[in-house]
């Protein structure tokens, strides 16, 4: 097998030279493996520190008793029941896991939400408002990720002080600080 020399910065090599060291490896194979994961993740459009990021979640998200379900068998679990209080409190539980694993930033806790959810979803989260469109969502599903979102955001000291449901659609206004009761919201639920 052809080689070639690679120039790298010295700490790196040092910190490689340690790794194969203490698992018994070359720096060969150990870089081999690093090159061939880089351009893996770049034929996917990633690169290592997304792809390392997103373990990072879900690695949050089974620490905050989350499990990865089939969709099938979750519409079938779920059914026509109201799980709302559930899924409120299952969103507060992962954004304090969030908030200890330093998400403290908007747009860092939208993408962890992107990725917990799991579906093709579009959502944008801002200082008054969540939008969250995945239009191949039924009405029933977008309620408890609504719920979900609400428990999430609350952990971080916002205020739903309104939502709007339909098909595809969820928009939550939501305000900062502030100690607002929930019969005092306007909950909208439309078809």
């Amino acid at each position: 097998m052809k080689r070639k020399f690679v120039a790298a910065r010295a700490d790196l090599v040092e910190k490689i030279s340690e790794l194969a060291k203490k698992s018994g490896r070359t720096m060969f194979s150990i870089l081999n493996e690093a090159l061939d994961a880089f351009i893996k993740a770049k034929e996917k459009n990633k690169d290592l520190y997304s792809v390392l990021e997103e373990v990072s979640i879900i690695e949050i998200a089974r620490s905050a008793g989350m499990i990865f379900v089939p969709e099938v068998a979750y519409d079938s679990i779920i059914g026509n029941n109201n799980f709302e209080d559930y899924w409120k409190n299952s969103g507060q539980l992962f954004g304090k896991y969030l908030e200890i694993n330093g998400f403290k930033e908007l747009k860092d806790i939208e993408k962890a939400i992107k990725e917990i959810i799991g579906e093709d979803i579009d959502i944008t989260i801002s200082n008054n408002k969540i939008v969250c469109i995945c239009p191949r969502l039924m009405e029933s599903r977008l309620r408890d990720i609504a719920s979900f979102l609400e428990g999430v955001i609350t952990n971080f000291g916002f205020n739903v002080l309104g939502k709007e449901i339909s098909k595809g659609i969820v928009v939550m206004r939501i305000k900062k600080g502030g100690n607002i009761a929930r019969e005092n919201r306007k909950e909208t639920f439309s078809s």
